[in-house]
């Protein structure tokens, strides 16, 4: 009778790995429809034909992504979609909100449901699932003609985040630039409270500067002058705190504003080209008041501008 128990119990927990449980009741066995089963079920019963596909997709997405990165890989210890109720849940309920709402031709709400799962998915290991939502996202946006293109703008800033976080920063360039031309002039604020054209303003002062750093690793200096000066000018319209962090090591230097300056593109371009120098440079660090002195008779309204790291 033991050995009969444990063949069961092994079958069972095999079996969790599978579409159905196989359960012992009476003698006899029978088959349970997994939770994932059960979701699918009642969308196909309700109609959400696409939901159901969509769910369907995204399950076998992650399978595949489990798969190329291998044992061992973060993604292969963590649970399957199919094997997390909660996110399960989730899926199920805004999809199916979506899809009603995007049958009466309501995209406004569709775009506030794919939104909402794209929240839900905030955790690291969940960013694929944010970010294709967010994807969705940016598509349904482009359909929404009522709102001014508020939503469309939010839709860029979004795919600029995720284009950033992987690295590819000329495409993140080009929906934060999206992002920073729909909202200017406009009045609208985040859920913060933030304005939306200043949050444009310091994306764009930010990928700015990252992409002219990739710049210089790359040994075009003149490319990283000009993108400086486009961080630079959002840095100013955007009223940022920290101006600018010039970057070579061993030292730093950032120069901190304290009020709103005039500080001149051309000034910019000489303290920057200062710094290209490397026999300059070298004088420069060495020297701390020769520093203060010199950005004294370069930068008008020096009094708004102080150094707070060499």
């Amino acid at each position: 009778m033991q050995n009969f128990r444990d063949v069961c119990e092994k079958v069972f927990l095999h079996s969790t790995f599978t579409s159905h449980y196989l359960c012992l009741s009476g003698g006899k066995f029978f088959y349970r429809n997994s939770y994932k089963k059960n979701i699918c079920i009642d969308m196909l019963q309700q109609g959400y034909h696409k939901s159901f596909a969509e769910l369907f997709t995204l399950i076998e997405k992650w399978n595949a992504l489990r798969e190329a990165a291998g044992p061992g890989s973060a993604i292969w210890l963590e649970k399957s979609l199919e094997e997390q109720p909660d996110k399960l849940d989730q899926l199920h309920y805004f999809l199916t909100r979506a899809e009603a709402a995007q049958r009466s031709e309501n995209y406004e709400e569709v775009y506030s449901n794919q939104l909402n799962l794209a929240y839900c998915f905030n955790k690291t290991e969940d960013r694929w699932l944010r970010n294709y939502f967010y994807e969705q996202c940016y598509k349904t946006a482009q359909l929404i003609k009522i709102d001014g293109g508020r939503k469309e703008a939010e839709a860029h800033s979004n795919m600029g985040l995720v284009y950033e976080e992987q690295g590819h920063f000329l495409k993140a360039v080009e929906h934060y630039e999206a992002f920073y031309n729909l909202t200017v002039g406009r009045t609208w604020k985040d859920n913060t409270g933030r304005n939306l054209n200043s949050l444009a303003c310091e994306h764009l002062w930010r990928i700015y500067t990252l992409l002219a750093d990739k710049m210089l690793a790359n040994k075009e200096p003149q490319e990283a002058i000009r993108t400086l000066t486009k961080a630079l000018k959002m840095a100013e319209e955007g009223e940022k705190e920290i101006i600018f962090l010039f970057k070579w090591p061993p030292s730093y230097l950032c120069l901190k504003r304290s009020q709103r300056p005039s500080f001149s593109p051309r000034a910019f371009f000489i303290i920057f080209m200062l710094f290209s120098c490397f026999h300059m440079f070298l004088i420069i660090c060495n020297c701390p008041d020769l520093l203060g002195n010199l950005i004294n008779q370069i930068v008008l309204g020096v009094d708004n501008y102080t150094i707070i790291s060499i």
